[in-house]
């Protein structure tokens, strides 16, 4: 059964909620923990996210290039960027996106970019840029967001630092949208 009638069923008999829980739990904390860097902050991220995709399931409607997974996804990244923005309100200088959060323009293509990872209609057009890329920053993209794999799994197997691995990573991202604005 697709993703969203799971969710539109979910509002007469809550219990299946669970499986869209399970389904996007583990690649949620992933993603939130990237950009707020705690896993704790990130697990609270992902449950306030089920709260909302539950409580506004009634506003999804299904259109061409609107999936579930990608809604679900953009209400993701929006939470964990407020609690980032939150927690740099309240400690400071908590982290790698400061660059890349001053300006909200370039925030949300980044965000955009990845989101594209996820959506059919735009992945061969993803592949096709990565394989122009040199070949270590393909390689990492590839781990990082085609496989979903943990910073530190990739810096392990690179022999590189958690910290050089998300300088490359933000580099390679520069480049492969530089190289998906010429195409």
């Amino acid at each position: 059964m697709p993703d969203d009638e799971i969710l539109k069923k979910s509002l007469d008999n809550p219990s299946l909620f669970s499986v869209l829980i399970d389904k996007y739990q583990l690649p949620f904390v992933r993603k939130a923990q990237g950009i707020v860097r705690s896993k704790e902050e990130a697990e609270d991220i992902v449950q306030e996210t089920f709260t909302k995709i539950y409580l506004n399931a009634g506003k999804f409607k299904k259109q061409p290039g609107v999936e579930f997974k990608s809604w679900a996804w953009r209400i993701l990244v929006n939470t964990s960027l407020t609690h980032y923005r939150k927690l740099k309100k309240s400690f400071g200088d908590v982290g790698y996106l400061d660059e890349i959060l001053a300006d909200d323009e370039k925030a949300e293509s980044l965000f955009s970019m990845e989101d594209n990872l996820d959506r059919n209609e735009n992945i061969g057009e993803v592949r096709d840029a990565i394989e122009k890329m040199p070949s270590e920053a393909a390689e990492l993209l590839r781990a990082h967001y085609v496989e979903d794999r943990p910073y530190a799994e990739i810096a392990r197997k690179h022999g590189i630092s958690i910290g050089a691995l998300k300088m490359k990573l933000f580099r390679a991202r520069k480049v492969l949208k530089d190289i998906m604005k010429q195409a």
